[in-house]
């Protein structure tokens, strides 16, 4: 196949990133599907980006973490990340993994209670 004009160009780019970001997405439901199934419906996980696609953010119910104080927490966050980092499909790209717990404020603000980032590479290494 031979493309002669810019557009062509364009539209193979677009169509590929199209195709990247989908499965991106997909990738990320499928984490936190797997954590609803692991962690149970109050966990109410949430998978995305944070600055950028390097960076995958876990983010979970407070009641969640309900009576955990806060070293407990930090163990939790790192199996919940390892568990994250081994189901995600694009782990390859990823440089940290952020494990927070969250509770509802006010219309549509969520109040951040703990947070915890863990390098990728620390993650593969640790039992």
């Amino acid at each position: 196949m031979r493309f002669t004009y810019p557009s062509q160009w364009g539209l193979l780019a677009a169509f590929a990133l199209a195709c990247t970001e989908g499965s991106a997405n997909q990738a990320r439901e499928r984490v936190a599907s797997a954590l609803s199934d692991t962690l149970g419906k109050t966990a109410e996980p949430s998978v995305g980006f944070l600055n950028n696609r390097k960076h995958l953010q876990v983010s979970l119910s407070a009641a969640r973490f309900a009576e955990s104080s806060d070293s407990a927490f930090a163990e939790q966050a790192k199996q919940i990340a390892k568990f994250a980092l081994a189901r995600y499909g694009h782990a390859g790209g990823l440089d940290s993994i952020t494990v927070l717990d969250r509770e509802p404020g006010s219309d549509g603000v969520w109040r951040v209670r703990r947070i915890r980032t863990f390098a990728v590479e620390t993650l593969r290494g640790a039992r």
